[in-house]
């Protein structure tokens, strides 16, 4: 049995049909941004409101569904409003448009919440699905700087995921998909081995903005591929760590091809 094996006998379908909805939902917010902007510059000043009323189109059934499940955290509803409030005033103010990632990718959080809860419940599931929401931000970014209307920005990788904390919360706050895996287990101590890993992100994103207009330098994923091999070497401690490390993996190991393709003419990394 592998680490992402399901452990029941009774598949839960609706969680394995989120992973391709996922993707097809980062695909699609990747190819969107041309369409908001659009709308954006006929809607003028009134635009401000285009990511609020697409965040309430999707939460209010979802909170409508959820009625029965109350009492509700408040805590943690107003922990996701103040995320949420944070990426809209993070948005860099040129592109006034891309403050609907924060409803998008709060969206993505929930749909990746949902898909995670047959491995993980509780907090431990709110902090992957929100981790998970912004490792898929980093694709989103790293895809844009290849694209040649679209541009990379460390900024936007900020407001991605603090829209998916904000979704991730709303949705733990509200009681939806709990989770029905190891909810107790550390997720402090199964984080530990990925930090070489998280090193090699930050080497690897940070200097990107400086690098727009060019090929990136292939020894930039070096740190990277390393922090990955260490994880996958290392030993692990229980099965909810072994999926937590093996989904870590496969989100941020295929960022080591963006530098590479940058390298394929005509793309041009911007």
């Amino acid at each position: 049995m592998t680490a992402l094996a399901q452990p029941e006998s009774r598949r839960d379908w609706l969680a394995l049909a989120c992973w391709p909805l996922a993707a097809m939902l980062l695909l699609a917010f990747v190819n969107a941004f041309p369409a908001w902007q659009a709308l954006s510059v006929q809607l003028g000043g009134e635009a401000r409101w285009l990511p609020l009323l697409a965040l309430t189109a999707v939460l209010l059934p979802l909170a409508l569904m959820s009625w029965r499940r109350r009492p509700w955290d408040w805590r943690l509803l107003l922990a996701a409003v103040i995320c949420a409030a944070l990426g809209l005033l993070a948005t860099d103010p040129a592109f006034p448009a891309k403050r609907i990632h924060v409803a998008e990718y709060a969206v993505l959080a929930l749909v990746l919440r949902r898909a995670l809860c047959p491995w993980f419940a509780g907090w431990p599931l709110t902090l992957i699905a929100a981790l998970l929401g912004l490792f898929a931000g980093m694709h989103d970014e790293m895809l844009q700087g290849l694209l040649p209307s679209r541009s990379y920005g460390l900024r936007d990788i900020g407001v991605d995921g603090l829209g998916a904390l904000a979704g991730t919360l709303l949705g733990h706050g509200l009681g939806l998909a709990t989770g029905m895996g190891a909810a107790q287990f550390s997720l402090r101590q199964a984080s530990l081995p990925a930090l070489p890993l998280g090193v090699g992100l930050v080497l690897l994103l940070v200097p990107l903005e400086r690098l727009a207009g060019y090929p990136i330098p292939p020894w930039t994923v070096a740190p990277l591929l390393a922090g990955a091999a260490v994880l996958s070497l290392l030993p692990d401690a229980s099965v909810a760590a072994r999926r937590l490390h093996l989904l870590i993996l496969l989100f941020t190991a295929p960022l080591a091809l963006y530098p590479l393709l940058s390298h394929v003419p005509p793309l041009v990394f911007r």
